[in-house]
C-alpha cells in the first residue's frame, strides 16, 4: 500500500492530517473489531519484537502501518556497526483483514524484488504474537520536500539539483525495467541521506492500490484530504481519470518534481493536473534552465500523455547536456558551411579569371589570324598604331616580308 513513509528518518514525524499532500485512503467501517479480552498487545517504544527487535521510538505513521526505529540486536551482538533498522508494522485494526496483510506482503515482496542503491532496502517480513511487520533500512536524513522547503524561494541550483535527479531517475528507470511503475512519485517519497544519497519510498503495491479501491484503510480525521491511492498534486491526468498506471505517469511526476526542486514552486500551483488543464495552466521557465532544457521539461509536463513523447533517460540527457555544447556543435557546422562558401567563392574566382584570360588569348590569336591573312595596307596600319605586342608585330612582319616589300 502505498503509504507517507517519509517515517524512516531519524527523529522525523510525519503529520498526516495536516498535510493535503499525502497519501489518504477512504475506509467502511468493519464490524469485526476484536473482544476486548482478546486484543493484542499495543506496539509501543522499548517492546521488543521476535526476540530481536528493540522499539526505540516511533518516527512516523501510514495509512494502515507505523514506523518504529529499533535496534536489531542479533547484529548488535554480532559486533555489526550499524544495527539500527526501520520496523513499519501493521497497525492493531488491520490484523484480522487477510487482504490488508496481503497488501502488506505484497509491498514487502515488491521492494525486495528491487535491489537497487537509489530504492529503500526491505530485509525482511514476519510476524510476531499477529504484529505483521516489515524490516526496512532505516534512513538517516530528511525528505526531498524537506529540501525544497529549505531551498526557498529560488530552488536548488541546476548542478546540485542534478545530482538528486540523476538518482531517482536511476531508481525510477530500474523499475521500470524489473516491470514496476511507481504512479505515487512525490518529494515526501524521496528521502535523501547525510551523504547525498537518495533513496525512494512505496514503490511496494502502489500500481495494484491504483487499480483497486482500498475499503481497509483507515478513515483520517481530514475531511478534506485526498481519498485516493496517489497524490493529486503529482499524479497524471491519465491516472486521475483511472486509468492503468504505465511510465508516462511516472514521467508526469517525476517532470513535476524536477520542476519543484530547481523553482521550489509546483509548475500547477499544486492543482490536480485534470483541474490545471480545464484553467489551462501553463509552467514558466525555471531560471536555472537553458532553453533546450526547458523545451524538454516542458514536453514531459504535457498533460497529453501523447504529446509527452519523452522518457525519464531522455529528459536526463537534456538536462545534462549544457548550452554550450549545443552552441559548439551550431558553431561547428557554421564553421563548415562558411568554409565551403569560402572555397566555392575562391574556385569561382579562379574559374573567371581562367575565362577571361582565355576569351584574351582566343582574341588575340583571331586578330592575328585576321592580320595574316589580310592586306598589307591594313597590316602596316595596325602596327603603326601599335595595337599588337612585338612579338606578334615581329612574327607578322617576317610571314608578310615579301608582301611588305612589294608593297613598298
Amino acid at each position: 500500500m502505498t503509504e507517507q513513509d517519509t517515517t524512516s528518518v531519524d527523529g522525523l514525524t510525519t503529520d498526516i492530517a495536516a498535510d493535503n499532500d499525502k497519501t489518504r485512503y477512504a475506509v467502511k467501517p468493519t464490524s469485526r473489531a476484536k473482544p476486548a479480552d482478546t486484543a493484542l498487545a499495543t506496539i509501543e517504544e522499548g517492546m521488543l519484537i521476535k526476540e530481536r527487535y528493540l522499539l526505540e521510538s516511533k518516527i512516523g505513521s501510514g495509512g494502515m502501518s507505523d514506523i518504529y526505529r529499533a535496534t536489531d540486536l542479533f547484529l548488535q551482538k554480532a559486533g555489526v556497526a550499524n544495527s539500527t533498522v526501520a520496523i513499519k508494522v501493521l497497525q492493531q485494526q488491520f490484523v484480522d483483514q487477510p487482504e490488508a496483510l496481503q497488501l502488506l506482503l505484497q509491498e514487502a515482496h515488491k521492494t525486495q524484488q528491487l535491489s537497487h542503491p537509489n530504492i529503500v532496502r526491505v530485509f525482511d517480513v514476519d510476524c510476531d504474537q499477529q504484529h505483521y511487520f516489515i524490516v526496512m533500512e532505516c534512513l538517516d536524513g530528511e525528505s526531498l520536500e524537506q529540501v525544497i522547503k529549505r531551498y526557498k524561494p529560488k530552488g536548488l541550483p541546476l548542478k546540485s539539483a542534478l545530482k538528486l535527479l540523476q538518482q531517482i531517475a536511476d531508481a525510477l528507470n530500474f523499475a521500470h525495467q524489473t516491470g514496476i511503475v511507481h504512479a505515487d512519485l512525490k518529494p515526501a517519497n524521496i528521502m535523501v541521506n547525510r551523504a547525498g544519497e537518495v533513496k525512494v519510498l512505496d514503490f511496494g503495491v502502489s500500481q495494484k492500490l491504483q487499480l483497486n479501491h482500498d475499503i481497509y484503510a483507515a478513515e483520517q480525521q481530514s475531511q478534506t484530504a485526498p481519498l485516493s491511492g496517489y497524490t493529486p498534486a503529482y499524479a497524471s491526468p491519465q491516472l486521475l481519470s483511472g486509468n492503468t498506471p504505465c511510465v508516462a505517469d511516472d514521467l508526469f511526476s517525476f517532470a513535476c518534481l524536477s520542476y519543484e526542486l530547481l523553482t521550489s514552486k509546483h509548475p500547477f500551483a499544486r492543482l490536480p493536473a485534470d483541474k490545471a488543464f480545464e484553467q489551462k495552466k501553463q509552467a514558466s521557465k525555471p531560471a536555472h534552465l537553458n532553453i533546450l532544457q526547458w523545451q524538454a521539461l516542458k514536453q514531459a509536463l504535457q498533460f497529453d500523455a501523447l504529446q509527452r513523447k519523452s522518457s525519464i533517460s531522455k529528459l536526463m540527457r537534456q538536462f545534462n547536456a549544457q548550452l554550450w555544447q549545443h552552441t559548439a556543435v551550431a558553431a561547428a557546422v557554421l564553421v563548415t558551411c562558411w568554409g565551403g562558401w569560402y572555397y566555392y567563392q575562391q574556385n569561382q574566382t579562379i574559374l573567371t579569371s581562367y575565362e577571361q584570360r582565355l576569351a584574351d588569348t582566343t582574341a588575340e590569336q583571331q586578330q592575328y589570324q585576321k592580320l595574316a591573312e589580310g592586306d598589307v595596307s591594313q597590316l602596316l596600319n595596325v602596327i603603326a598604331l601599335a595595337e599588337t605586342n612585338p612579338l606578334q608585330r615581329d612574327a607578322l612582319l617576317r610571314q608578310q616580308q615579301n608582301k611588305v616589300l612589294m608593297h613598298f
